[in-house]
């Protein structure tokens, strides 16, 4: 796949190395998960500048990131949530930092799953086809986080989470849903 050619230990190839790729291809869809651990979105879109490029953050609520993030590596949280909490921030800031340098969404990944039509709006916005193969949101993370630690989160994650709601609020607009 290209996937490979394009993604080297989850993080994107430097533009040097995939410029024949990203030449030769109309249209290339990525998900680099682990970006924001080490650069801004901004710098991502400086490198690419010269690239027709736009993002979909997707995001979750902080709960069950912290649950999927908790259960899939253990050994590195070691339930220790203010570790999770400060590496969450660091994240969503580094995500959000020049979002503003070219086109894109964030839209909620339950909302996508409430209803569809949102990822078709999603797709029409972008002018690309896709299949709807989102599976089912668990939420395991509000079913099985206590509810001290649910409270935890969310306060001290506030802050990043007004403003990716304010980007989602206004991504909604550009593609005509209702939040």
């Amino acid at each position: 796949s290209n996937y490979s050619l394009l993604m080297e230990k989850w993080l994107l190839r430097p533009e040097k190395e995939i410029r024949y790729l990203l030449n030769k291809e109309k249209k290339i869809i990525t998900k680099p998960i682990s970006e924001s651990y080490v650069r801004t979105s901004g710098e991502l879109f400086e490198e690419y500048k010269n690239y027709d490029c736009k993002y979909i953050f997707i995001v979750r609520n902080v709960e069950n990131i912290y649950f999927s993030n908790t259960a899939h590596d253990p050994a590195y949280y070691q339930d220790d949530l203010a570790k999770f909490i400060d590496l969450y921030n660091k994240r969503m800031e580094n995500t959000l930092s020049g979002l503003e340098k070219t086109d894109g969404l964030v839209v909620r990944y339950e909302d996508i799953i409430k209803n569809p039509e949102v990822y078709q709006k999603i797709c029409d916005y972008f002018n690309f086809k896709g299949d709807y193969i989102f599976r089912k949101d668990s939420n395991l993370g509000r079913k099985k986080v206590d509810d001290k630690d649910i409270t935890l989160l969310n306060d001290n994650t506030k802050e990043v989470n007004k403003r990716i709601a304010l980007l989602v609020s206004e991504s909604y607009k550009k593609i005509n849903v209702l939040a």
